[in-house]
């Protein structure tokens, strides 16, 4: 019994780190095209607090568009990591 409970709770970090893996992974893989260059989320991330509205506008719009495009993913593993708690 205490073999099985063991084995149960390597399955869920293993299958929990997975699944953060993927989302890390996924999140470091994204790019944004803002005014023409290809930026990773940190970079856009900092155009949202640009002095300029029409700079914060278009980075709003280049993450809504980019994180639109992943939605189905980022649902997935949101919803399995939920369901496995």
């Amino acid at each position: 019994e205490d073999r099985v409970e063991q084995l149960f709770h390597e399955k869920s970090i293993t299958g929990r780190g997975a699944w953060n893996r993927l989302f890390d992974e996924t999140m470091t893989d994204l790019r944004f095209d803002i005014d023409g260059e290809e930026l990773t989320l940190e970079p856009a991330l900092n155009r949202l607090q640009d002095a300029d509205g029409e700079v914060r506008r278009r980075a709003s719009e280049a993450l809504a568009t980019t994180f639109r495009k992943n939605l189905r993913t980022f649902t997935l593993i949101t919803n399995t990591l939920a369901k496995d708690k």
